[in-house]
């Protein structure tokens, strides 16, 4: 989309309308990769 179409000025947001960051934890997906996920790392 254009700026001269947005109602904002500016670059607009690649996450679609205006989001308030920092978002609440509860609704992030993130989980902690655990050793067993880190096929890389020699084992301690």
């Amino acid at each position: 989309m254009s700026e001269f179409a947005a109602d904002l000025q500016g670059a607009l947001s690649p996450f679609g309308a205006p989001i308030t960051f920092p978002l609440p934890v509860e609704t992030l997906g993130y989980e902690h990769p655990g050793p067993q996920d880190r096929p890389n790392l020699p084992p301690a």
